[in-house]
C-alpha cells in the first residue's frame, strides 16, 4: 500500500525502488571480467572449467 502512495506522490522513487530490486538480483563477480585471466580466452579459443570443491 505504501509503495502505491509513494509512486503517486513521488514518481521518481518508483524508478529508484525498481533499480534497487534489480541490483539485488544481479551478481557481479569482481575480477572475472579481466581479459586473459578469466575462464574464457577468445583469442586462443580455450575455455577453462574449474570444478567446485565438495
Amino acid at each position: 500500500m505504501f509503495d502505491v502512495m509513494e509512486d503517486v506522490f513521488c514518481p521518481g522513487r518508483k524508478h529508484i525502488r525498481i533499480e534497487r530490486e534489480r541490483q539485488e538480483m544481479c551478481l557481479d563477480d569482481i575480477g572475472d571480467a579481466d581479459p586473459g585471466k578469466g575462464p574464457i580466452d577468445l583469442d586462443s579459443g580455450h575455455v577453462t572449467i574449474r570444478l567446485g570443491r565438495g
